[in-house]
């Protein structure tokens, strides 16, 4: 399980990218995901001049399993992982996009609910840096192990199957004009339809905390 350097990556990701842009000029060449963020590995090919040779970077934050809002002594949440990554891309010349490409919440020991509220949280934050292109959540089903899962593992829908398709009924084709600020660093609860503090307004989308109730477990 030794790390790949920089240099053995930088080998294959020229042939590849040779090979995407000769089948179609217009396809996108995406970092391989980053266990966590690794801005020193991006430096690192940057400094190998293959800048050229990749169009987005992927990452894997999971840097805290806490609510989203929530930052601990010596540990950033996965937002602080896409504004370091940014600032990597930034240093380096910029013009790359990042692509989450795995992230999530378990729903241990049968608390589904916040599960869903977090991971709907967590993924409005994480788009409303302005530079996230793609985000993919971890996973669709449940495994034997794991209950990462969307559904369970009978493909039955859990409540976080229901609120991430509200959020996409919601904001798909919007555009975020600011970053999403939650009030006191408090979480929202009860992510829905018509929950208070969700306003759709026009071209924008922007999640506010009402200030008379609305907190998870935490």
């Amino acid at each position: 399980n030794a790390r790949m350097s920089a240099e053995t990556y930088k080998n294959y990701l020229e042939r590849a990218r040779d090979k995407i842009k000769q089948h179609n000029s217009s396809d996108l060449v995406v970092l391989g995901g980053t266990s966590q963020v690794d801005t020193d590995f991006v430096d690192q090919l940057h400094a190998l001049g293959v800048w050229y040779a990749f169009d987005d970077v992927a990452i894997h934050p999971y840097m805290n399993p806490d609510p989203p809002e929530e930052l601990q002594f010596g540990r950033e949440n996965d937002v602080g992982a896409i504004r370091q990554m940014k600032a990597s891309i930034q240093r380096n010349g910029g013009g790359k996009g990042i692509w989450v490409t795995e992230f999530g919440y378990q729903s241990a020991n049968g608390e589904n609910t916040n599960q869903a509220r977090r991971t709907v949280r967590q993924a409005i934050r994480m788009r409303s840096e302005g530079i996230v292109n793609k985000l993919l959540q971890y996973t669709l089903r449940d495994d034997t192990d794991a209950v990462w899962g969307l559904t369970n593992r009978d493909f039955s829908a859990k409540e976080s199957f229901n609120l991430w398709t509200t959020m996409i009924g919601q904001l798909e084709g919007l555009e975020y004009n600011e970053p999403v600020l939650l009030a006191d660093q408090r979480k929202i609860d009860g992510f829905g339809v018509n929950v208070a503090g969700w306003v759709v307004d026009g071209s924008h989308a922007k999640a506010k905390l009402s200030h008379s109730g609305g907190l998870d477990d935490g």
